[in-house]
This record gives structure tokens, sequence and C-alpha cells, in this order.
């Protein structure tokens, strides 16, 4: 008896529909919009997932920060004007000038993700020192994290 395998493509409308249903399959991470939900990943919960996309001067830089097994990370993606004049740079200089304050805007939202992820890893967080909370995450965090302890308490 011989059996036969017929493999059938994988068409670009059969990835579209795979990743479509990884995209919208719900995940219960507060602000998660399915973006990088893994459809090759059978295990949902090794999944990232986007929490926040922004973008800076209309489409010309984008920021994304996304939860992963590793934290909470980001990326810039920059689309550039192509040929530019003089004045062209000028006003570009212009709208950047708020571009730092938007950078640090999305570090603080980090932050602030990194420190509530922290308290739903720790939910024993009335038994840990601040010294266990300062070796596991940066300064910024910590100061987050004593600030949600504190609501916490007189909550």
């Amino acid at each position: 008896m011989s059996n036969t395998l017929i493999h059938q493509p994988f068409t670009e409308a059969a990835h579209d529909a795979v990743w479509a249903d990884a995209q919208n399959t719900p995940c219960g991470v507060e602000g998660c919009n399915g973006w990088t939900h893994d459809p090759n990943e059978a295990d949902s919960t090794k999944w990232s997932h986007e929490v926040v996309k922004e973008i800076f001067d209309g489409s010309t830089v984008e920021a994304t920060i996304w939860s992963s097994r590793d934290g909470i990370v980001g990326d810039i993606q920059y689309e550039g004007y192509g040929e530019m004049t003089a004045d062209d740079f000028r006003a570009e200089a212009d709208k950047y000038e708020a571009y730092p304050a938007w950078l640090r805007s999305m570090a603080d939202r980090m932050d602030t993700l990194s420190a509530q992820a922290w308290m739903e890893a720790h939910p024993n967080w009335d038994t840990i020192r601040v010294s266990e909370i300062m070796s596991t995450v940066p300064l910024s965090v910590v100061v987050l994290i004593l600030a949600l302890i504190k609501t916490a308490e007189t909550a």
C-alpha cells in the first residue's frame, strides 16, 4: 500500500487569513492591538503584544512599544522625504524641535508599562524588599513601582 501526500501551495490569501486570525485573537493584554501576535507560535502565551503605536510628524517617524518575553521593548522607524531644499530642512528643523520631548514621553510610557508588568508578575509585592526591586529593573521603573505600591497600600 502506498500513501501519497499532496501538498497544497500556501497562497498569499491563506497567509493573510492565518495572520488575520492571530491578530484578531483576544489576548487579554490591555491596549494590545494584536499586530504582533505570531501565527507561527502555537502557544499564544509566548506572543508579543503591541500596546502603543504612535506617529510623530504625520507619518515620518513611527514608534512602537510592545511586551515580549524580554520585557517591554520598542522601536522607531523613520521614513525620510528624499531630496530636500535648504528651506525644507529649516521647516523640518522647526517640526523636530518637539521630537526629543516626544521620545521622552515614549520612554515614560515604557517605564509605566514595565512597572505595571512588574506588579502583575509579583502579586506578593508587599513581601519584597526595595533592594530586590532595584536589582531587577531600572531606577526609573523602581520609582513608578514604589508609587504603585503606595497607591495599593492606601486603597
